[in-house]
């Protein structure tokens, strides 16, 4: 089995330092019965196990240890949005992770489900047979930091790895250590760390942006540091407010997200620029992602922003987060933490991501109020502001409009582009349109009066939440 049919991550979690990065690894679905024979010819084993193959696991690893061969064992959990390898006996790092990192379980089911061993509860367990010696212990902090590893989360394959130690989940303090295994991925961690750098001076002092660390390098691998932050995922918090019906709760969570956006925005002082040039991006962006599908919208934006030009005096640019919804914002003590900034963009009109914010926090609080999981059953009841918290998110962002000087006359119009460009975000990101994106665009075909059958062409399956970067961005 070639090393690209096991998850190149589990070479990364297994030997985070590079230490054996020039050594020869070989992959096997089960353990082979030449393995001695491949260990004495000094080649690293990575033999997988799925959980309808425990008995197998078992067997093999008691077969090992008779033959004097001591295996590691590694196990793969998927939570949903998250992933993480563990080493089996890190069963305290994993409990942490959830209590600080997983929603809350609601249904009896998911309880009792999550009592399981782990052994149970794992997708996979992989035995890691080492063939080398082991390399040599070459001093240094980084070094030691990186092999304190117990945990290892990710939300996509080919993206950003978040490595933990259970002592920082315990004490709520410390680092967390970031890096990929995809080299093609890294330009995106870098520009994610200077964005947050320039973000981080202008904001001086604020703790609503995760406090960076170092960026460093071990073997041909970089990683990136940052203060590790306690708190619960926005989303888990609203999607409780809905199945319990707190509907107050959760219109104060779309006041302290519009306290946190006019903070935000107080960080950015430049000259005006019209509205037009802010949005140059989105016209191109959208006729290739719609190829030939809606010229109609084109002309229609091109419109609406030359109205938009006549009407505000300019807009002062910012940069852009574009994935505000409610799983990049952690609650903290100190109040919300905004994470994963590596879709950001300059120069940008604020109003996208207030508008994503308010209506993704909306969206989330009706999934739980409604007993559903998909965005698609959500999102007419916001566009329609069939819900008191919706009905509260469409009078903050037409007071946001009021803010910055935006005629009422143009919410509908700032609604119209809106759904344009949340229509494009996976494919500015990704190169590829997602399920996301053909929700978000039959909503718009909806909103402009044309029949929703005609997104079916965009439309695969019932979008949940933003989908996560599975493609090299």
């Amino acid at each position: 089995m070639s090393r690209y049919d096991i998850d190149p991550n589990l070479v990364l979690f297994v030997d985070p330092a590079g230490g054996r990065s020039e050594e020869k690894w070989l992959f096997f679905e089960g353990c082979p019965k030449n393995a001695l024979q491949l260990l004495q010819q000094r080649s690293n084993l990575v033999c997988r196990f799925p959980r309808s193959r425990l008995w197998h696991q078992l067997l093999d690893l008691a077969a090992l240890r008779l033959k004097g061969v001591t295996a590691s064992r590694v196990l793969f959990v998927n939570d949903g949005l998250l992933s993480c390898f563990l080493h089996a006996g890190s069963k305290k790092a994993y409990r942490l992770y959830a209590r600080h990192h997983l929603p809350k379980m609601t249904s009896l089911r998911r309880r009792i489900l999550s009592r399981l061993p782990l052994s149970l509860r794992s997708e996979s367990t992989f035995l890691v047979l080492f063939g080398g010696e082991e390399p040599g212990q070459a001093a240094g902090a980084d070094r030691a930091q990186v092999e304190a590893t117990e945990l290892m989360f990710f939300s996509n394959r080919l993206g950003k790895l978040l490595l933990l130690d259970t002592r920082n989940m315990a004490s709520e303090n410390g680092e967390i250590v970031k890096t990929t295994a995809h080299r093609g991925y890294l330009p995106v961690m870098e520009r994610e760390f200077a964005t947050l750098s320039e973000i981080s001076k202008k904001m001086a002092g604020s703790r609503s942006l995760p406090q960076l660390g170092r960026h460093f390098v071990l073997n041909g691998r970089h990683f990136f540091t940052e203060k590790y932050i306690a708190g619960e995922s926005l989303r888990a918090v609203l999607h409780r407010h809905g199945t319990r019906g707190g509907a107050a709760q959760a219109c104060r969570i779309l006041h302290q997200l519009d306290e946190w956006y006019v903070s935000y925005l107080g960080a950015f002082i430049a000259p005006s620029r019209p509205f037009s040039a802010l949005s140059a991006h989105l016209l191109p962006l959208f006729s290739s992602c719609y190829r030939g599908g809606s010229p109609e919208l084109v002309d229609a934006a091109r419109r609406h922003l030359a109205e938009l030009d006549r009407s505000l005096v300019g807009v002062v640019p910012v940069v852009s987060h574009n994935d505000l919804w409610p799983g990049n914002f952690l609650c903290t003590k100190n109040g919300l933490v905004v994470l994963d900034w590596e879709r950001a963009t300059p120069e940008r009109a604020p109003f996208f991501d207030y508008f994503w914010m308010m209506v993704s926090a909306t969206l989330e609080y009706l999934a739980g109020a409604k007993g559903v999981r998909y965005y698609s059953d959500t999102m007419d009841s916001f566009l329609k502001a069939e819900d008191e918290v919706a009905l509260e998110a469409h009078r903050l962002l037409r007071l946001f409009l009021k803010r910055m000087g935006v005629p009422e006359r143009h919410f509908q119009t700032l609604l119209f582009l809106f759904l344009m460009e949340g229509s494009v975000q996976g494919y500015q990101a990704l190169g590829r349109q997602t399920d996301m994106d053909a929700l978000i665009f039959s909503q718009l075909l909806k909103f402009t009066g044309r029949e929703a059958a005609d997104a079916t062409g965009y439309l695969g399956r019932d979008a949940d939440e933003p989908e996560q970067e599975d493609e090299l961005a």
